[in-house]
């Protein structure tokens, strides 16, 4: 009996051993982060997986389990991506306890998993977009909030708000929480300009750092786009603002910003991950 419960406490410690926190400062928001991590080598390669599915398999054994893979699309950035994707995908489907969730802020490449036919997840999943919420029901949550606050708000402000956030709501609710610290109870356009002026004071770092870090070309063609009012930023004339050589090369410099998370491609064209670092740009002497 004592060796047993011994053997049960070995096998405890050394998961929890394995196990490494991390606290980390987001360059886009600013903000800190919290994870914990295994402690063991990331995978490259099929082999390194198998260890990681077996204990899925193995330790999690309670039924109605939902395991989130995040930033999913990141696995194609492996040298051994289509082997680690087809083992994935072939030990996956007889997880049969667990559901899976698959997440990923770059587009094409969650299309490429999923809707290519040549890709060993395709038709894995149901897909689901998370689209923007009707604008007018959101305004109206937004004015409900400044209300019950006691914030008189002056018209027109939310239209500002949203249009600065590009119709993201995380992005339009954070805004609105830098405008609740400003002073006063009667919000107006110049209180949206502090609280902006706020927002740019605790972040300007990051955003030097961000910038230093793009190459040449990269940086004018992200600059260029934070005051560009078009929206084929491929055409001619945004080639040639961005002083750019080619189309290849604004072709390129855009693919690289979006595979950095600055930029993200939907419907409406390339759009900034966060908004706020498009302000930032745009308030910039160049």
């Amino acid at each position: 009996m004592f060796e047993e419960k011994n053997s049960s406490l070995k096998q405890a410690m050394k998961k929890l051993a394995s196990l490494r926190p991390s606290v980390k400062i987001d360059a886009i928001t600013g903000n800190p982060t919290f994870s914990i991590n295994r402690t063991v080598d990331p995978i490259h390669s099929p082999d390194d997986l198998e260890e990681c599915l077996y204990y899925i398999e193995k330790e999690i054994d309670y039924g109605n389990s939902i395991i989130v893979l995040d930033e999913f699309q990141d696995l194609l950035k492996l040298e051994k991506n289509r082997q680690i994707l087809a083992v994935l995908r072939s030990k996956i489907q007889f997880l049969v306890k667990h559901s899976f969730v698959y997440l990923g802020s770059v587009r094409n490449d969650m299309d490429m998993l999923f809707l290519d036919p040549d890709s060993p997840f395709y038709k894995q999943a149901i897909t689901l977009e998370l689209g923007s919420l009707d604008a007018k029901q959101f305004r109206k949550f937004l004015m409900g909030k400044f209300a019950k606050g006691k914030r008189e708000v002056d018209e027109g402000l939310v239209e500002e708000i949203l249009q600065i956030a590009d119709g993201v709501t995380g992005d339009a609710q954070e805004l609105c929480s830098w405008l609740w610290r400003t002073e006063g109870t009667h919000l107006t356009s110049e209180s949206l300009r502090k609280a902006m002026t706020m927002i740019f004071n605790e972040r300007n770092s990051a955003y030097q750092l961000i910038m230093t870090q793009l190459p040449k070309v990269q940086r004018r063609v992200f600059m260029e786009m934070a005051k560009y009012k078009g929206n084929n930023v491929l055409g001619a004339d945004f080639i040639k603002k961005s002083k750019a050589a080619n189309y290849a090369s604004v072709r390129r410099a855009v693919d690289a910003l979006e595979q950095r998370r600055l930029l993200f491609r939907d419907k409406k064209g390339y759009r900034f991950f966060n908004p706020f670092i498009r302000m930032w740009l745009q308030s910039q002497e160049v």
